[in-house]
């Protein structure tokens, strides 16, 4: 069950913790600035991204978007994972970056 109490006390416990971090992602994912996202893209069987590292991966160079978790197929969540994480299919990244990056990583991932 999700507890809006529970989730404002969070936020306002973050703000006060750290209020730069608060600021960067309300930014980042707010509607007027609709250049960052923060989205989940699954890893198909067939993708080339398949059973090779983040950095083999060349995400950051060819989409140009940061890998702030996997969620592997058994629903753990590795934040901030290594550059020799590797990715497998039917992972799930939990990526940010521009929207037309997004799209085209979602198009590799599929594939």
């Amino acid at each position: 069950m999700i507890s809006p109490y529970q989730i404002g006390a969070q936020h306002i416990a973050q703000s006060a913790i750290s209020p730069a971090v608060v600021d960067f992602v309300q930014l980042a994912t707010s509607a007027e600035n609709l250049e960052l996202a923060l989205e989940e893209v699954t890893v198909g069987e067939r993708s080339s991204l398949a059973n090779r590292s983040i950095v083999d991966s060349n995400l950051r160079q060819r989409f140009g978007v940061i890998v702030v978790a996997i969620q592997r197929q058994d629903r753990s969540m590795e934040f901030n994972p290594e550059p020799d994480a590797s990715i497998l299919a039917g992972d799930t990244l939990v990526v940010l970056g521009r929207s037309e990056s997004l799209k085209r990583l979602e198009v590799e991932a599929g594939s």
